[in-house]
C-alpha cells in the first residue's frame, strides 16, 4: 500500500455528552483515514474506511464561516491504528506508527 492514499484528520475534542466525534465529512476521502483527536485522553490513532461511514448519522454545524456536515461518530466504534496492524499484517507498511 502506498503511505499517500491513507488520509489525516484531526478532531479538537470528542462531545462529552453522547461520547461522540464530530468531524467535517469534506475532510474525508475515498479509502483509508486516520483520525487524531487532539486531547489528553485520547492518545492514539484511529483507523476509518470511507465505506464504514456510511453506516454514521450526519449533523449541520453553524461556525463562524458558515454551515457544514459533520458525521457523527461514536468513540466506542473507533479501531486503533494499532488493532487494525494486529488484525491485518500486511497494511504494517501503509501506516506512519
Amino acid at each position: 500500500m502506498n503511505l499517500s492514499l491513507v488520509n489525516r484528520v484531526e478532531v479538537l475534542e470528542p462531545r462529552w455528552h453522547d461520547r461522540v466525534i464530530l468531524p467535517k465529512c469534506s475532510k474525508f476521502v475515498m479509502g483509508s483515514n486516520i483520525i487524531t483527536i487532539n486531547h489528553h485522553n485520547w492518545p492514539n490513532k484511529y483507523y476509518v474506511h470511507s465505506t464504514s461511514l456510511k453506516k454514521y448519522p450526519i449533523e449541520m454545524k453553524h461556525g463562524r464561516s458558515g454551515s457544514y456536515l459533520v458525521y457523527v461518530i461514536p468513540l466506542d466504534d473507533l479501531q486503533t491504528v494499532q488493532e487494525v496492524i494486529e488484525i491485518n499484517k500486511d497494511v504494517k507498511e501503509m501506516f506512519d506508527v
